[in-house]
């Protein structure tokens, strides 16, 4: 069968049709992610990616599946399933990007950090479970402030998407390194998280019974990206509500942790 050439119109069409494909910004999201991580790195359902890790101190690869399951102490059986699931080669297991998985993080931090990022440098998304009983959740957000009001700015933050660490480690060393001398916002200054906010937490990242999101926003100054959003948040029993300042001195501590953690 020899089929007819295309007309001169037909042709002209072509970049047309593929153009709004390969200018979608998900996928050239996608594609930079796969290139910086060295694997296929798919996305889950609940919003997190599919990625194998390389824990420096334990010397061993684990799985992250979205950003509720982790997997360490993985087989060599399994080990080779996820790495075909993922589009890796076996001998190349030893260039994996690196991350501390949740066992040495709860060994010697008693807790598993996480550092995400907002599209088109936007800002961080930073996130601390503690282990311990109550599986005390914290998150702290920081965001590129725009001509919006408080709770616009809010609004925005909590609902933009964000996702896998690419920037490089030394903006995000002086993210922390102002994170530690956070300063404590006025009285007038932080806005406490609506209600609607603070379920929308809830369906993301679920708190044990018993236990509700609390948090406080308010308009902070930072050397690196200028005037920004800090959003604190931090599982609560229902019956209590948090302050600014607790937030704010649990959020220095914790990037000390994490900014150790990143100059091993």
């Amino acid at each position: 069968m020899i089929l007819p050439p295309l007309s001169d119109d037909y042709n002209a069409r072509i970049p047309t049709i593929t153009q709004a494909y390969f200018d979608d910004l998900q996928v050239k999201r996608d594609h930079a992610l796969q290139l910086c991580l060295k694997q296929l790195a798919p996305n889950t359902l609940d919003g997190g990616r599919a990625i194998l890790w390389y824990c420096h101190m334990c010397q061993k690869p684990w799985y992250q599946l979205g950003r509720t399951a982790s997997f360490v102490c993985l087989s060599k059986s399994q080990l080779a399933e996820i790495a075909q699931l993922l589009g890796i080669e076996m001998q190349e297991l030893i260039s994996l990007p690196s991350l501390m998985c949740p066992l040495c993080a709860s060994l010697n931090l008693g807790g598993m950090p996480r550092i995400e990022e907002y599209p088109d440098e936007q800002g961080y998304r930073f996130t601390w479970e503690a282990i311990t009983s109550r599986k005390t959740r914290l998150f702290c957000i920081v965001y590129n402030w725009n001509t919006g009001s408080i709770s616009d700015m809010l609004r925005e933050a909590c609902a933009a998407p964000y996702d896998v660490l690419t920037v490089s480690m030394e903006q995000v060393r002086s993210v922390l390194a102002w994170l530690k001398n956070l300063t404590e916002p006025g009285k007038e200054e932080a806005m406490l998280l609506t209600e609607s906010t603070m379920a929308s937490m809830s369906q993301c990242d679920t708190p044990l019974p018993g236990f509700v999101w609390c948090g406080y926003g308010w308009k902070s100054s930072c050397p690196l990206t200028g005037q920004v959003l800090v959003a604190l948040g931090m599982t609560f029993p229902t019956s209590s509500i948090c302050s600014p300042g607790l937030l704010v001195a649990c959020w220095r501590q914790i990037a000390r942790v994490i900014e150790g953690v990143q100059t091993c």
